[in-house]
């Protein structure tokens, strides 16, 4: 390689061009290195090590010195601070940036798979003198809650979920006042010490109120951890905490309850509860799905068959199925003198074609009845003599489902391909269902605990097989049925309530909205008297006016 000395401006360049090095910079123009082979371009230019770097500093400095800046000569400028010299880069200044990183996410004790850490010696000491046998088990859960609410983040979600739940269990959680603390005293204080004067969850001691529980007068209570997470998640998170999706609204209030009923267990407060608890957090585990189910139930009923039903039989349907078939007609005209116009409800007889609501009746008839009397009658009689005679409002619980199987299915699909009918009639199966009572707290309807339902007679519905999927044995649902003149033949007009089958009816949620009443000591209005028990308005006014 052919070695070609760089040009450096100002007096002492002899002494660089002595060095056999070539030192690279930005301003050499194209006719500087045009001499130059492709060969010698690609290779990597030799430049001075550091001592001899040091040494051409030196000579410029002192030429600089003698003569001052020179020109520019070839239009690369003399500067030692402008060269950029073998591995050696100008330092840039580095600007200050925010660290980036993943943000912490804190720990609310409420992840799925979070578990309390292992207690130690010290804790468990402590913990068998605060939670033994012999102390009331008033004490001992209120001890409970307020740990539990010290070691868990609660959000301002699952914190309402969780004082609601306790409303319910008959402990108050509403906030203390005239709470203040002097910072003297919290700093002197212990943390269990600091921990009782900020705690918010407490059973009342001293002065009561009908609204909660009182140790002192317990002939109206008993411990029921189970009875309280039915009767929350069946009433209070679907009737007053309710949104677009209720299974997600009692999925994550079973979650918080779950995560309250594992803490009870990890530390051993009330042993002689635990089978007892262990049934609450079954509930809290199947509560999402059913309540899912439910709302499913409550959309989809009255289903294809019970729809065909009614149409032909409540709204006039078979009279309009015997005649010769028409094209149906859809003009606004029609629909206008129809009278359902705008009628946007799940079940519109406009839309309906009336001889296909004929063949779903009459070939689940044939299917699913089992009497050949009853059948050959249905078979024989003239579909217009067929009638409603009977119609009421009911409440009924579910006692057993029974699904059409794989075989039947098929079976009944080829039958209905022959016809030219493949897939407008739904398989269906047979639901069982006995009369019920679902409790309201209505003073004038028979309460659950009055009626003994095991004495009630079942009746049969024939229902569509993808809801027979959904319905589970226990679930109670509120019922338009209709009889029909043969056979006693029933079925479903209208879907108007849908419980689960954990549905219970606490007492304490009817105090929700209690105050005790307070003595009043004015005298009531009479007929002599009747301004006094009264607020006068005018002399009110008057007096605001003089006062201001």
């Amino acid at each position: 390689m052919t070695d070609k000395p760089a040009t450096l401006a100002g007096n002492g360049l002899a002494e660089a061009t002595e060095h056999s090095a070539t030192v690279e910079t930005s301003a050499l123009t194209y006719e500087d290195i045009q001499g130059y082979s492709v060969e010698e371009k690609n290779e990597q230019i030799e430049l001075p090590n550091n001592s001899d770097l040091e040494e051409i500093k030196g000579d410029i400095i002192e030429a600089d010195e003698v003569a001052g800046d020179g020109p520019d000569v070839d239009g690369v400028t003399g500067r030692v601070n402008d060269l950029t010299l073998g591995d050696e880069k100008p330092k840039k200044k580095k600007k200050s940036r925010p660290k980036v990183g993943k943000k912490r996410r804190h720990i609310t004790g409420l992840e799925e798979n979070f578990c309390d850490p292992p207690v130690t010696p010290a804790e468990a000491s402590e913990e068998k003198q605060i939670y033994a046998a012999e102390i009331p088990f008033p004490q001992r859960i209120e001890e409970c809650i307020q740990r539990y609410r010290q070691k868990r983040k609660l959000k301002e979600r699952n914190a309402h979920v969780f004082d609601k739940y306790l409303f319910f269990g008959g402990i108050e959680s509403s906030q203390r006042q005239f709470g203040g603390m002097d910072i003297d005293e919290i700093r002197a204080a212990t943390t269990d010490e600091i921990r009782q004067m900020t705690a918010t969850e407490f059973i009342q001691s001293g002065v009561t109120s009908a609204k909660f529980y009182n140790p002192k007068d317990t002939e109206d209570w008993v411990v029921d951890f189970e009875g309280v997470v039915k009767g929350f998640l069946s009433r209070y998170i679907t009737e007053c905490f309710s949104s677009i999706d209720p299974e997600t609204d009692t999925r994550q209030a079973g979650q918080v309850i779950h995560n309250f009923l594992n803490y009870v267990l990890h530390h051993d407060v009330c042993p002689e509860y635990t089978a007892n608890i262990k049934a609450a957090q079954a509930i809290c585990q199947v509560a999402p799905d059913e309540m899912r189910a439910a709302s499913d139930l409550y959309a989809a009923l009255p289903d294809s068959f019970n729809t065909a039903t009614r149409f032909l039989f409540c709204d006039g349907g078979i009279f309009k199925a015997c005649e010769p078939e028409q094209p149906a007609s859809e003009t606004p005209e029609e629909k206008k003198a129809s009278g359902w116009e705008g009628y946007e409800t799940r079940y519109n007889p406009q839309k309906l074609d009336a001889h296909l609501q004929l063949i779903i009746f009459r070939f689940n008839m044939m299917d699913k009845i089992k009497d050949e009397t009853l059948k050959q009658t249905i078979y024989e009689t003239e579909p217009r003599e067929i009638r409603v005679v009977n119609t009421k409002s009911q409440a009924y619980q579910i006692v057993s489902t029974h699904r059409p199987s794989k075989r039947v299915k098929a079976h009944n699909e080829e039958m209905l391909e022959k016809e030219n009918l493949s897939g407008k009639v739904k398989p269906t199966g047979i639901a069982v269902l006995r009369p019920t009572v679902i409790d309201h707290a209505w003073s004038n309807v028979p309460r659950p605990e009055d009626v003994d339902d095991s004495q009630q007679p079942t009746e049969t519905f024939i229902v569509d097989d993808h809801l027979l999927a959904k319905m589970v044995v226990g679930m109670k649902m509120q019922l338009d049925v209709c009889e029909l003149n043969v056979g006693g033949v029933r079925f479903i007009k209208e879907c108007r309530e849908v419980r689960p089958s954990f549905d219970t009816l606490l007492p304490q949620s009817l105090m929700q909205t209690w105050k005790d009443p307070v003595l009043n000591e004015r005298p009531p209005p009479s007929v002599s008297r009747p301004e006094v028990g009264h607020l006068d308005l005018g002399k009110m006014a008057q007096d605001d006016d003089m006062e201001g």
